[in-house]
């Protein structure tokens, strides 16, 4: 192929299509609030549960209490993404909820009962 048949090829019409208007619609106001509630739960939510896990690692590893915070303190960033994920993996609302909700519980019970203060 010679360049000037090369050039004519390229030069291909490419037409406009209209737009559809199923294109053109907005998400609605529900689905935007639900994900704006999904990212509370999993920033808020994350970060109350990763705070409380490194408390009850560093409280029940008292012994070495260097090692125990810093073991927490890492354990609860990789805690904090892991929420994150699970809350916006969830199709339903309500179960990336309780998914934050019923380990703080259980990580509360484990709190009090390894002698934190209420």
């Amino acid at each position: 192929m010679s360049s000037s048949e090369l050039t004519q090829q390229s030069s291909v019409q490419v037409q406009q299509v209209p737009r559809s208007k199923r294109a053109s619609k907005t998400t609605p106001i529900s689905y935007r609030i639900q994900i704006f509630i999904r990212f509370v739960v999993a920033l808020f939510g994350g970060y109350a549960l990763s705070a409380l896990l490194a408390v009850v690692i560093s409280l029940a590893f008292k012994n070495t209490p260097t090692s125990a915070v810093m073991t927490a303190t890492m354990l609860a960033f990789i805690c904090h993404v892991c929420v994150f994920i699970w809350v916006f993996l969830q199709h339903s609302l309500i179960k990336s909820i309780m998914g934050v909700v019923i380990p703080l519980l259980i990580l509360t019970v484990i709190y009090l009962g390894l002698g934190g203060t209420s």
